[in-house]
């Protein structure tokens, strides 16, 4: 079952799609974010892109989207915090209960990353691009391929 690719990619979502899967894959995702702040770990930006695009959230339900421990969530929001990236409210009185919230500078980061990744999306897009998408789809498919057969299960 040969699936045709074709080279030019349907919508500029499309493209920022397999833009962020590649980078991911190839490190150039942590390379972008350091261009836009130094000392951000991928981890940091996760939680930070977390913040941005869900909203308010407690540290164990940091712990929870993102699959780390609540102490290691926890250390990701002072992170947040001290880089002025995220705030950490202070709890109540009768409770423990703290809630994380992106500032304005966090959410001003997520939008620079994104318009990066939107400048290449639109270059990708233009009506004569300068490359293909073909090899990179070919790649993300020969991952997925053996990223399935690494979880498929035994029979």
């Amino acid at each position: 079952m040969d699936q045709q690719v074709e080279d030019k990619p349907k919508t500029k979502e499309e493209v920022k799609d397999v833009m962020f899967s590649v980078a991911r894959l190839t490190g150039g995702f942590e390379t972008l974010i350091k261009e836009v702040e130094p000392s951000l770990t991928l981890g940091q930006w996760a939680a930070l892109d977390l913040l941005v695009k869900g909203g308010d959230c407690r540290p164990f339900e940091l712990s929870k989207k993102l699959s780390i421990s609540r102490q290691l969530a926890w250390q990701t929001g002072k992170k947040l915090e001290r880089l002025e990236l995220a705030t950490v409210s202070e709890p109540a009185e009768q409770t423990r209960a703290v809630t994380l919230s992106p500032t304005k500078k966090g959410v001003a980061l997520v939008k620079a990353v994104e318009a990066k990744f939107e400048d290449i999306a639109r270059t990708l897009t233009e009506e004569k691009p300068k490359i293909g998408l073909r090899p990179v789809r070919q790649v993300l498919t020969a991952v997925a391929a053996v990223l399935d057969a690494k979880v498929a299960p035994e029979e």
